[in-house]
C-alpha cells in the first residue's frame, strides 16, 4: 500500500479511547480496530488508569469507554475487557510480567474498516507507520479556547474534530526483541520491539503498521532516558522522553482468541 493509502486506513481504524468514571474522566488513550464487528485492540494500562494493576480495577460498575476513529466513528465499548493475559507468574521471575495488551468489545456490534495483523516476527529495519491519538496533537491559535459558548452548542456534532486529533508518523524498526514465555497455563511468544519515532501522551495504545497494511505492533510506552542537568550547581540526574516508542506485537494476545 502507499502511505497515502495507508493513512487513509489508519484514520478510518485508529480510535481515540476515553475512560470515564460516572462524569469524570480518568484516562485517555488510543485503540486499533481489529474486526468488522468492533473489537478494538489497545495497550492494558489504557483501561486499567495505572500499571501493574490488580484484578479489581477492571471492573467499575460507573465505568464508561467511548472510542472515536479520526473520521468521526463512535464506539461505546464494555469495561470488562474481553480478552487479556494474565500477570505471568514463575518460580524463576521475582515479579509477575504484565502484558500491555487488551481487547476491548463494543456494546453493539457494528460493521467498521478494521487492520489484519501479522502473525510474522517483527523484521529490524522495516519501515512502518505510527498512529495515535496524542494529547500534544491540538488545533492551532488556541481554537478551542476561543470558541464562544453558542459556536460550541451549534457545532457540538462537530466538535470532536477540534478536541483531539489524530497523529501519523513514519518510522523504522531500529531494534527488536523476541520472546517466548512458558508458565503455568501455557506459553506465549511475540516481539517487544522499538521504534525511532515516538508519539506523546495519549498515543498508548495506537497502531504501528508496515507497508503492506498489517498491524505490526501496539504502542505500549515512550523509551525514557536520563541525562545531566546542572541546577544551583548541582548535578541532577533528569528522565527526558528519548524520541523512540516502545511496542509489542498484536500476535502475543490475538494468537490466543482469533483461530
Amino acid at each position: 500500500m502507499s502511505k497515502k493509502e495507508l493513512s487513509k486506513k489508519l484514520r478510518e481504524c485508529v480510535y481515540s479511547i476515553t475512560v470515564f468514571e460516572g462524569d469524570e474522566i480518568i484516562s485517555k488513550g488510543s485503540g486499533v480496530c481489529i474486526h468488522p464487528n468492533g473489537h478494538i485492540i489497545s495497550a492494558l494500562h489504557v483501561v486499567t488508569v495505572r500499571f501493574p494493576f490488580s484484578h479489581e480495577e477492571l471492573i467499575g460498575d460507573d465505568i464508561k469507554i467511548i472510542a472515536i476513529s479520526g473520521t468521526g466513528k463512535q464506539l461505546e465499548l464494555n469495561h470488562i475487557p474481553f480478552s487479556y493475559i494474565n500477570p505471568i507468574e514463575s518460580d524463576y521471575l521475582n515479579l509477575p510480567i504484565y502484558l500491555d495488551l487488551v481487547v476491548l468489545a463494543p456494546k453493539q456490534n457494528t460493521n467498521v474498516s478494521f487492520f489484519n495483523y501479522s502473525k510474522s516476527s517483527i523484521e529490524l529495519g522495516e519501515d512502518v507507520l505510527i498512529c495515535g491519538f496524542p494529547e500534544d496533537s491540538k488545533p492551532p491559535f488556541y481554537f478551542t479556547e476561543i470558541l464562544t459558548e453558542n459556536a460550541k452548542k451549534e457545532s457540538s456534532n462537530n466538535l470532536w474534530k477540534f478536541e483531539r486529533s489524530y497523529m501519523i508518523k513514519s518510522g523504522m524498526i531500529g531494534y527488536n526483541s523476541p520472546f517466548n514465555i512458558s508458565f503455568d497455563e501455557g506459553s506465549i511468544n511475540g516481539d517487544l520491539f522499538y521504534v525511532d519515532t515516538e508519539l506523546h501522551s495519549g498515543g498508548s495504545g495506537g497502531a504501528v503498521v508496515n507497508l503492506n497494511g498489517e498491524l505490526v505492533g501496539i504502542i505500549s510506552e515512550r523509551a525514557i532516558i536520563k541525562i545531566d542537568i546542572m541546577s544551583e550547581e548541582v548535578l541532577n540526574k533528569t528522565e527526558v522522553p528519548s524520541g523512540i516508542s516502545v511496542a509489542i506485537s498484536p500476535r502475543t494476545l490475538l494468537d490466543k482468541i482469533i483461530k
